[in-house]
């Protein structure tokens, strides 16, 4: 693999932080299927306002672009380098949100954890108010923090890609916190707000609830995360856990990911019926993602998402981005969206499908060490919806 150390570096910014650092300490290909268990706090960020900057920025073609992706990216990459500065690891970007965790073993080290992540979000919500002070730009952020048992799942292989995924109760209440969390402070779940004891300062919900946090009385120092340099032998092992669309041999060109405004269809997929705790869900999971790896592939699409939200386990998938640009992606959407049906079913699973095709804007989001392909517009988050309305359809 014609890779050269800082294109390396590039290359480890697009993997999760957990594939790269198990990477860094065991240089050998992660074979799917597999799944790791630890206790985690974790932390999601969600920033309000992107979708209606995107689309009143695509009438303004190249130079909209080039606005959006320096608004976007001057937002995230500091977010990005205060969760690594508090020592989290950022398992992945969904549109304008981020995952990051702290992964202990003990639960002595799982207090700790919370009241770092807790930390965190309060250091983050301090820079996204700094930054909005110095822009005129209208964003809004929230952030929610769980603690509890998290199983990382790696999963695929079709066409030598491979999926993480983060899936257990913490990233269930994530979500569940992310409707009645407010752009200020940081809510906490009632484990969390358990474990941060009287450490606080903030307000707690009935029935020893979820609380806001707005300080904590003895804030952790910040501690970086140890990152490791991935040797060469396992560049290979890395690319696999690489976004699909991300070309190793224009990895060093900037202008490779320049980003757009373009047309394309983004397909959701709810996957119902799955208990990732079961026996034999782990193999029932996998087959599952390679199927789609394999429709989505033969369509020349894209899988760029693959998430544990609060309707389970949902994939995004994408058609008409570089380089599978077609005069029929819609059509051929629709065919990969019954095909998928069909298959899934196969496997016992029923699915929740929603698609739909306009102008989004696609590029990279993050920072220099952490960042990840995306794509955001009204169409993806319609596309969204109509998958939690599908109920069984598409």
């Amino acid at each position: 693999m014609g890779l050269s150390p800082p294109h390396s570096e590039i290359l480890v910014s697009y993997v999760p932080a957990v594939v790269a650092n198990r990477l860094a300490e065991h240089p050998f290909p992660i074979e799917a299927p597999q799944a790791d268990t630890a206790l985690c706090a974790c932390l999601s960020l969600d920033i309000a306002g992107f979708t209606p900057l995107a689309e009143r920025l695509a009438h303004r073609g190249a130079a909209g672009a080039e606005q959006m992706a320096e608004i976007l990216n001057g937002a995230f990459g500091p977010l990005v380098a205060v969760c690594e500065e508090y020592g989290g690891e950022i398992m992945e970007f969904e549109g304008d949100a981020l995952l990051a965790v702290w992964r202990t073993t003990t639960e002595e080290g799982l207090g700790e954890a919370a009241t770092t992540a807790t930390a965190c979000g309060l250091a983050l919500q301090e820079t996204a108010t700094e930054r909005r002070t110095r822009t005129d730009v209208a964003l809004s952020m929230k952030v929610v923090v769980a603690a509890g048992s998290l199983r990382i799942f790696y999963l695929g292989g079709v066409d030598g890609r491979r999926q993480c995924l983060a899936s257990g109760p913490p990233i269930a209440e994530l979500g569940e916190l992310e409707h009645r969390a407010l752009p200020d402070g940081v809510l906490v779940s009632a484990r969390v707000a358990a474990l941060l004891a009287s450490g606080y300062e903030g307000t707690r919900g009935t029935g020893g609830g979820a609380a806001t946090v707005h300080s904590l009385r003895s804030p952790p120092r910040p501690r970086p995360v140890d990152r490791r340099q991935v040797p060469p032998r396992a560049w290979p092992a890395l690319l696999e856990y690489a976004p699909s669309r991300l070309d190793p041999e224009l990895i060093g060109s900037p202008e490779a990911w320049l980003a757009e405004f373009r047309r394309a269809t983004s397909v959701f997929v709810n996957l119902i019926g799955l208990e990732h705790d079961e026996p034999g869900e782990l193999e029932r999971l996998d087959a599952s993602v390679r199927a789609v790896q394999q429709i989505v592939g033969h369509y020349e699409g894209s899988l760029e998402k693959l998430l544990e939200g609060a309707k389970g386990t949902v994939l995004l998938i994408a058609f008409g981005l570089p380089p599978g640009v077609h005069e029929d992606d819609p059509t051929r959407a629709a065919r990969a969206a019954l095909e998928i049906e069909e298959a899934l079913g196969a496997h016992d699973l029923r699915t929740a499908i929603g698609i739909t095709t306009g102008v989004v804007f696609a590029g990279p989001v993050g920072g220099p060490s952490r960042r990840d392909l995306t794509i955001v517009g009204d169409v993806v988050n319609v596309a969204a919806r109509l998958m939690q309305g599908a109920e069984d359809d598409i």
